[in-house]
């Protein structure tokens, strides 16, 4: 008698293909695509099942739905390590252009000093210039972040040259949006300095006049220091709208205070804590590997230094600034800018079910999404 291999019913039958997916295109031969993540299944982590039938699908650098802190964070990693060049060398090449002449700007400064009171707090003044660079730099680094988030969600990598040509084409929205949002910030912080002037000048007598610009400032100081806060968090998400949606400034802008949602909604202050907790981290950080350098070098310039040589111990703190203000410059902002970019993905997902759009859209994703590509 033949003997026959047992099968269980149905064992025979193949998978029905499943829909599309972002990640579809194979990979370039020879390398392995960082952003596949497959399908997460109950009991896996974070990603779990979320419903009866809702499976978190992974296409790119984060799951298809609602994020968690950890997923905020992990996706902002994930876009990074997959696109060292679009971020890191972006970074690097973005930070160096601004701050090597702002720096050189700075250090011809501090050499034009003597040690006189009022030429020396010029020269220890101009310490700060590089920081200016560093600023501009922060805004197109903000920009190549939201592109490369805004297709690692879609599963692509792209090329620095990629991210760099996409990104430039916005580059007078998010400079028009950059002097708005400042101007917003300067009116907040005129309107708070005129306010202690007006009670110095209403209490009379220099006595009662110094203590009421004392308390002014006691009370003023912390109510514009939440109010710029609260002000940053509703313009954060304006720099993807503009990016990823190709929209003009104002309306980037309004589209960024309607993602973040009124101070009465849990998203706002998630939001909120999230950039404040990136802040901190970023900040600490900035100061492990800035801390150590400063320290060394200020040494080794004060044992170097003589009563003449004021302005050049200036200079070589001014450089010695802009190298740590490149260096932290290239490790953080990528990160910082990225986790903007990741909180605009997941503030559309909730309010606006972008992970269905996206699952549902097929080939087209990216342009039902409004992720640019």
């Amino acid at each position: 008698m033949e003997q026959v291999d047992w099968r269980a019913p149905g064992s025979d039958r193949t998978h029905a293909r499943s829909s599309w997916s972002p990640m579809a295109e194979k990979p370039p031969s020879g390398q392995s695509d960082p952003f596949r993540g497959g399908v997460v299944t109950a009991g896996s982590g974070a990603g779990g099942v979320r419903g009866f039938f809702s499976l978190a699908l992974r296409p790119g650098i984060v799951p298809m739905r609602p994020l968690s802190l950890g997923d905020v964070y992990s996706g902002v990693i994930r876009a990074i390590r997959g696109n060292v060049g679009s971020t890191m060398g972006l970074a690097a090449g973005t930070t160096t252009a601004f701050l090597v002449p702002m720096t050189a700007l700075a250090a011809w400064v501090s050499r034009q000093t003597v040690m006189s009171d009022t030429q020396l707090t010029l020269g220890s003044l101009a310490g700060y210039i590089p920081s200016i660079g560093s600023w501009l730099s922060s805004i197109l680094l903000a920009g190549f972040m939201a592109y490369v988030v805004g297709q690692g969600v879609l599963g692509r990598r792209v090329t620095p040259s990629e991210t760099l040509g996409k990104t430039m084409r916005r580059i007078g929205a998010l400079l028009v949006a950059t002097v708005l949002i400042v101007g917003s910030v300067a009116v907040v912080g005129g309107l708070a300095v005129f306010l202690v002037v007006a009670l110095g000048m209403a209490s009379g007598s220099d006595d009662s006049g110094d203590l009421a610009i004392a308390l002014g400032v006691l009370v003023i100081v912390p109510v514009v220091a939440v109010v710029v806060l609260v002000l940053a968090t509703y313009f954060s998400f304006t720099t993807p709208a503009i990016v990823l949606e190709r929209l003009s400034a104002p309306r980037a802008i309004a589209r960024s205070w309607r993602l973040v949602g009124p101070p009465n909604r849990s998203g706002f202050w998630r939001i909120l804590g999230i950039r404040i907790l990136t802040s901190i981290v970023s900040g600490v950080i900035g100061q492990l590997v800035a801390t150590p350098m400063t320290m060394m070098a200020a040494l080794l310039l004060g044992l170097t230094m003589s009563e003449s040589m004021g302005p050049i111990y200036l200079m070589g703190l001014t450089v010695l600034q802009g190298l740590v203000a490149m260096l932290t410059g290239i490790l953080t902002t990528p990160f910082v800018a990225g986790v903007d970019a990741v909180l605009y993905v997941d503030a559309r997902i909730r309010r606006e079910a972008l992970d269905v759009q996206l699952l549902n859209a097929g080939p087209d994703a990216a342009a039902v999404g409004g992720l640019a590509r």
